[in-house]
């Protein structure tokens, strides 16, 4: 008696259930093998033995996933997480399925940095359901896309949760023109100098091109528009060349360029006046076409 509690108990140890035992008893029938469940139903995503393969107690046989729910591992640029915060929508779509997007929160936010990619992970626990066929819309090891809004404020700064969004003077990102150091656009003037307000979709005769230059704040999309609308915030309008009158800053109303900035740059250049590279327009080169 004692054995058969004994071997019972190693039966229950291995997996087997205690009506799959007391069968076992009933039957008196001498079985070679015996069926071991998991201990829950889900998915297999890793098989690690084979058969005929010996094992020892406590090794990983097969790896089981319920995906009912999932994380979806995504990474942000280092540039970014300060805009991003612990509870935070985020829209997912599958990178074949662009159109059917879920919505899930940010749970967390990895605090290092990969040195490669300057890029840190941050985990959002969605729901997942099965498609029509009945596999998982969301699956291991699958690729999507995310989008975070994130509404900033007059400053470029993000609002907090509880804040409002605040209208901003924001310029199209078409007309910004920078480098590492500038960020220039390029604004009309009327028939004077200080005719910088507008129709433009009537224009004056004569119409100049000032270039201005900007401090700016992170790349916006516009949250009431269903296009791609890409705007920078326009954070402040910085001084002209040294020894002139300071002309006004950007403001709401006037027009800026939004197609052909470099042509207008490139032209600058060659005629010596302030320009993207070179923001006295002193040190602007010939014409490498005089002469041809």
């Amino acid at each position: 008696e004692v054995e058969i509690d004994a071997a019972r108990t190693r039966l229950l140890l291995l997996g087997l259930a205690a009506a799959e035992i007391a069968e076992l008893e009933s039957s008196g029938e001498l079985r070679r093998a015996a069926a071991i469940r998991a201990p829950r139903s889900g998915v297999v995503v890793r098989r690690q033995v084979a058969e005929g393969d010996a094992v020892m107690s406590g090794s990983p046989l097969l790896t089981i996933a319920d995906l009912s729910r999932v994380w979806i591992q995504l990474e942000a640029f280092e540039t970014d997480l300060e805009s991003l915060r612990v509870g935070q929508e985020v829209v997912i779509a599958v990178a074949t399925d662009t159109i059917d997007r879920r919505r899930g929160r940010i749970a967390f936010i990895d605090p290092v940095i990969d040195r490669r990619s300057r890029t840190a992970r941050l985990r959002v626990l969605l729901d997942n359901e099965r498609r029509p066929d009945g596999s998982w819309r969301f699956r291991p090891g699958q690729r999507v896309d995310a989008r975070v809004d994130v509404a900033l404020d007059r400053t470029g700064e993000p609002v907090a949760a509880d804040g409002e969004a605040q209208p901003a003077l924001a310029i199209p990102r078409s007309s910004v023109l920078l480098t590492g150091r500038r960020v220039v656009a390029f604004r009309l003037q009327g028939g004077g100098p200080d005719d910088l307000e507008f129709d433009p979709d009537a224009l004056p005769a004569s119409v100049g091109y000032e270039l201005v230059e900007l401090r700016i704040g992170p790349l916006a999309r516009a949250a009431d528009s269903d296009r791609l609308a890409e705007y920078y915030p326009v954070l402040e309008t910085l001084g002209g060349r040294p020894g002139l009158p300071r002309r006004p800053p950007l403001a709401p109303g006037q027009v800026v360029v939004t197609e052909g900035g470099l042509l207008l740059d490139s032209q600058a250049q060659l005629a010596g006046r302030p320009s993207l590279l070179f923001p006295d327009g002193r040190e602007a080169t010939a014409d490498p076409h005089a002469g041809h």
